[in-house]
């Protein structure tokens, strides 16, 4: 065996376990004596690759290979194999039990009905490293999204085909119980294909039937609406956000925020050719090719079918009033308020530089004042409510632009008036409560946890980590806002070792919003980073400190599987606790070369001497603060 392919060629046969790439015929074969990698596959001359061959084996077949053996590392392979021979393993495939349909009529079909349709490929979807896993068909009437990878391998976009495939409606397993909740059905698709025909035709494709509809529409949309799979036509704006790990496609409305992002299952590498409409007005073809389904609601996640620069688009100022009450002035407002959250709203609309709306004002009144009520203070705008008792007003939004069209909307804002909660706790008495005890605590929330989900909450008595179950459980959440919450108090810690004191499955209780900064009371001042290198980590009341720092600078350590933070003073480094320094972290860069002041909290998620830390905030030689907001939206 040798680290280069093998001179003479071998014959090996097998059953396929998987073929893990079609798009050059990698699989996996075994026998009695093990598993073995094909990196790649021919036809039987060697000429055409895996994807070319009309006729090709599946997993659970039988093959005959012929090829070169190398090693893989410490693992041998067969470099390019030339399928000899196969013996499907497939059941017998009848075509005549297929019921022949329109694509309009196998969306309406029974999930699991036998179906025959034919359409265009007008899209590829991709899995991981861009291998195409299924395509977009459409005649002149409507869309559905097939899924089989043998069958996007083979095809192109264009290309007319003739399938039979069987109706399915797909959830993750793991968000079953949440589609199930929200009434999503699943991906209307077709999957398990043979390929009948293929004309290999470059096809005009038709989507001149596609509804034209808002990104905000679309996303707006209910979960158990059967729209999967449609194509939609939108004025949008493409937007790239580049992270480090990782690339994300958006199609946004002319707000350039509310839309959703493209679905990729290949860190946007298989959608560079929206890089020249990135910031862009476009005629944008899409579908929601599926939802995202979590405890808290469903996302659609987005397929751009075909894409336009629209460099005749022209703003209709008379339409200008009422975008600002639909994308920016209804939406400032909560359904429910449990307390006066002292906000300040908008008079004017905000700055958008893709559409004019500069010369729009807004104004307020409410039904009733003993409610809700709005002050002027400095020339702005505050809105109130009074949540003693419970209780029902409507707020009225008159948005006004010039001599063009004006607009108003109302808004129903309910009253709440704020539980009484039994045993209702300090951070301090919680911090003192034993492990495992469920505890309700009144706090301010403060800034993001690092590598958990979660935040601290602060009060005048102490600071205590905070882990919800999901990051759809922080939707809502800001620093500052005044909340009463349940959860247990934990201890993370392996056995014999200091460990983290926290609060785990976390639940907000009520939200009394507010922005009110977080009281510092209890926050340590006066030491050093040597002084808090020194920590003793048995001793896991420090967790729950807030150390003030003056005078750090910060530093970086890169190599290939890690990227680290550091503060340092003078030859002192304490490392910043995370998982992956340049996507959590990647914030503190921007001071590398200044000297800073910090706010840090002791971290001991892991056993570790001495304790790694979190920044809670930074503050500038000038004075500038800014805070870590990293599982905040």
């Amino acid at each position: 065996m040798t680290p280069t392919a093998s001179t003479e060629r071998y014959y090996v046969k097998g059953e396929i376990v998987e073929v893990s790439n079609p798009a050059y015929g990698e699989m996996t074969i075994k026998d009695s004596t093990g598993e073995l990698l094909v990196y790649g596959t021919y036809g039987a001359d060697g000429e055409d690759r895996y994807p070319a061959l009309e006729e090709k084996p599946v997993a659970g077949d039988y093959v005959l290979l012929y090829g070169n053996i190398q090693m893989y590392g410490d693992t041998p392979e067969i470099k390019s194999g030339w399928i000899i021979d196969f013996k499907s393993n497939a059941a017998p495939f009848d075509p005549s039990q297929y019921e022949e349909m329109t694509l309009s009529e196998a969306r309406a079909a029974e999930d699991g009905t036998l179906i025959r349709t034919e359409g265009i490929v007008s899209a590829i979807t991709n899995a991981s490293g861009v291998v195409p896993n299924g395509v977009l068909l459409t005649d002149s009437e409507t869309s559905m999204y097939v899924y089989d990878d043998a069958l996007a391998n083979s095809v192109k976009v264009g290309n007319k085909i003739d399938i039979c495939a069987t109706k399915d409606y797909f959830v993750l397993d793991t968000e079953s119980s949440y589609a199930e909740k929200w009434g999503y059905k699943g991906s209307n698709q077709l999957a398990n294909v043979h390929l009948m025909e293929n004309d290999k035709g470059e096809n005009k494709i038709d989507l001149s039937w596609a509804d034209e509809i808002t990104v905000k529409n679309l996303v707006e949309t209910p979960a158990n609406e059967d729209i999967t799979g449609l194509v939609y036509k939108s004025t949008a704006v493409i937007h790239k956000d580049v992270k480090p790990g990782y690339t994300n496609y958006y199609i946004n409305d002319l707000d350039n925020s509310t839309g959703s992002y493209v679905y990729t299952q290949a860190n946007g590498a298989d959608f560079g050719w929206l890089d020249q409409y990135d910031g862009k007005i476009c005629s944008v073809y899409y579908t929601a090719l599926n939802a995202k389904s979590t405890s808290t609601g469903t996302v659609w996640r987005f397929l751009p079918v075909q894409v336009e620069e629209d460099t005749d688009f022209a703003f209709d100022q008379d339409n200008a009033a009422q975008f600002v009450l639909d994308y920016y002035a209804t939406s400032q407002f909560a359904a429910v308020y449990q307390a006066d959250p002292e906000m300040e709203v908008l008079t004017a609309a905000p700055a958008n530089d893709l559409i004019d709306l500069t010369g729009v004002s807004l104004s307020y009144s409410s039904s009733d004042e003993n409610v809700v009520w709005f002050t002027e203070e400095g020339g702005k705008t505050y809105f109130h409510v009074d949540a003693s008792e419970t209780k029902t007003a409507t707020v009225t939004i008159t948005a006004s632009n010039g001599t063009h069209k004006g607009a108003t909307a109302t808004v129903t804002i309910t009253a709440q008036a704020k539980p009484e909660f039994e045993n209702l706790l300090t951070v301090k008495q919680a911090i003192d409560s034993a492990v495992g005890t469920e505890v309700v605590v009144d706090g301010i929330v403060g800034p993001s946890l690092v590598n958990k989900v979660g935040f601290y909450l602060i009060d005048e008595s102490g600071a205590i980590a905070v882990q919800v179950e999901t990051e759809d459980e922080m939707a809502g959440l800001a620093i500052g806002q005044t909340v009463t919450l349940s959860g247990i108090r934990d201890l993370k810690a392996d056995e014999g070792v200091g460990g983290q004191i926290n609060i785990r499955n976390a639940t907000i209780e009520y939200n009394e919003f507010g922005n009110k900064p977080y009281p510092t009371d209890s926050f340590i001042t006066g030491k050093t980073i040597a002084d808090v290198l020194a920590l003793d980590t048995d001793e896991n009341i420090h967790t729950t400190e807030v150390y003030v720092i003056e005078d750090v600078t910060v530093t970086e350590e890169a190599a290939q599987y890690y990227h680290n933070y550091y503060l340092t003073q003078g030859e002192d480094d304490l490392r910043l606790y995370c998982n992956n320094g340049q996507s959590q972290y990647g914030w503190v860069a921007d001071y590398i070369g200044e000297t800073i002041d910090v706010e840090i909290a002791p971290c001991q998620w892991n056993t570790r001497t001495p304790y790694a830390c979190c920044i809670l905030s930074v503050t500038d030689s000038e004075g500038n603060t800014v805070y870590n907001e990293l599982n905040f939206d």
